[in-house]
């Protein structure tokens, strides 16, 4: 080989081993910007998976919370419409009772019409509803019969005896003949035996029959201002009698004032002051003067006048000097 081809050779391979470099660093400085994109590439991945990762969870547990709170809603849902059934049953079981109930009392009443009580004795509907047979009652009882069979005219007849017993006991021979009268008339007393006078609730004085103070505490209307008493329809002559003997007595002071206060309307800022007693044309009377207290607090005199109080419960509004 002459000095010329080697010459030459060198040349080429000097060339191709100059190209052969550019293009091995030319490769290499692609591999290293794809690898560093790779790398970059890889870490956003790595980012987004992790996100994505933790993204996925919250969503399974709200899922999963969303499937309990259905599951606990169906199983209320199940419950509620259970409970609904259970209260419309017991609430058709009540009105369905409550029909039998009316159909029964309506029979009962029927059967009760139709029964006949033996001599001496009265079919009666039992007492506070207790029960649904009627009770087989004596009209003419005796103690141990009346307190069993007419406890509730036992009681009033009991009452009725304190007042006019005050401070004493009622033996319960004396409550009987209360209890009789009651099955017989409806009232503590038959009509013409009431009581003429019984002590006061201080015991210093009689209430009479025919005052209002003995209408208010027995519920009688025998002075004609208590029509709304429980035993206002009783009826007895001594009223009339005593009207009679007492026409040209005064009221006393405390029959008075129950006068006037209901005259008054029971308006509570009016007291009253006892003045004198006396007689006119129309009788004996007694004065009352009456006064503001709102009137007396604010410094004035306070009065608002006089009235006349007769015997029979007449008010007649009149001066200081009449």
């Amino acid at each position: 080989m002459n000095k010329r081809t080697y010459q030459i050779i060198s040349a080429v391979l000097l060339v191709g081993i100059c190209a052969l470099v550019f293009f091995t660093f030319q490769n290499y400085s692609k591999y290293q910007t794809n690898k560093d994109n790779y790398t970059e590439a890889k870490k956003s991945f790595d980012t987004g998976n992790k996100e994505y990762l933790a993204a996925k969870n919250i969503f399974e547990k709200a899922e999963k919370d969303y499937n309990d709170t259905k599951d606990k809603y169906a199983e209320l849902k199940t419950k509620a419409e259970s409970e609904a059934k259970k209260v419309d049953t017991s609430l058709q079981k009540y009105l369905d009772n409550g029909t039998n109930t009316n159909d029964l009392l309506a029979t009962m009443s029927d059967k009760l019409s139709s029964m006949e009580a033996l001599e001496g004795t009265v079919f009666r509907k039992p007492e506070n509803g207790t029960g649904n047979k009627p009770i087989l009652a004596h009209t003419t009882p005796t103690i141990e019969q009346a307190k069993e069979e007419w406890p509730d005219f036992w009681e009033e007849g009991s009452e009725i005896s304190k007042i006019i017993n005050r401070g004493n006991i009622t033996p319960d021979e004396a409550i009987l003949e209360r209890v009789k009268d009651l099955i017989a008339t409806g009232r503590p007393y038959k009509d013409n035996e009431w009581p003429e006078e019984y002590t006061s609730p201080d015991g210093v004085r009689g209430i009479t029959i025919g005052t209002p103070s003995y209408d208010s505490d027995l519920g009688t209307n025998f002075s004609g201002d208590n029509s709304g008493g429980k035993y206002a329809a009783a009826k007895d002559n001594k009223v009339s009698e005593k009207h009679s003997a007492t026409s040209n007595e005064p009221p006393s002071k405390e029959e008075a004032y129950i006068a006037v206060k209901k005259y008054d309307g029971n308006d509570p800022d009016i007291v009253y002051n006892d003045v004198e007693t006396g007689k006119d044309s129309k009788g004996a009377y007694r004065k009352i003067k009456a006064s503001s207290k709102s009137a007396q607090a604010q410094g004035g005199s306070g009065s608002l006048g006089f009235v006349k109080v007769y015997s029979d419960g007449t008010v007649v509004e009149t001066t200081a000097t009449d």
